[in-house]
């Protein structure tokens, strides 16, 4: 199909045209220059969850953070975790988790209203590896 484009009326139509054929999963070829590709609008199929090959501490958000902080990390096996916040000077100032943990994700969430402002460490100690990420709180 070639189409020529004089003036805004038709393009609109041209506009018009280009959405109703992707809708409907078809190809356009406007004067060679533009192909829209084949759309197929079926829903994806979900994917099965694959763990990382190693323990993964993640993101700690927000950051900074006012009132409260969710920790995120990742196991690949049931495993015994120790997850601590550190101060600057590496001293422990919380203990969230400590203990047998299932393989896959999980959240944490920080109370930060009793610690003081400013910038802390977050711990994951997993079989031996440690991890960390920095939290800075402020208020």
């Amino acid at each position: 199909m070639r189409l020529r484009v004089t003036g805004l009326r038709t393009l609109v139509v041209l506009f018009v045209l280009v959405v109703a054929t992707v809708a409907h999963a078809q190809t356009l070829d406007l004067v060679g220059t533009l192909t829209v590709l084949q759309f197929d609008p079926s829903p994806v199929a979900s994917e099965p969850e694959v763990l990382p090959s190693h323990t993964t501490l993640g993101f700690v958000y927000p950051n900074p953070a006012r009132d409260r902080a969710k920790i995120l990390f990742t196991l690949t096996a049931p495993t015994s975790v120790r997850l601590t916040i550190l101060d600057t000077l590496g001293r422990e100032v919380a203990l969230l988790s400590e203990g047998a943990r299932g393989a896959g994700e999980h959240i944490f969430a920080l109370d930060a209203t009793v610690l003081q402002p400013g910038v802390y460490i977050v711990r994951l100690d997993v079989d031996g590896r440690t991890e960390t990420r920095r939290l800075t709180l402020v208020r």
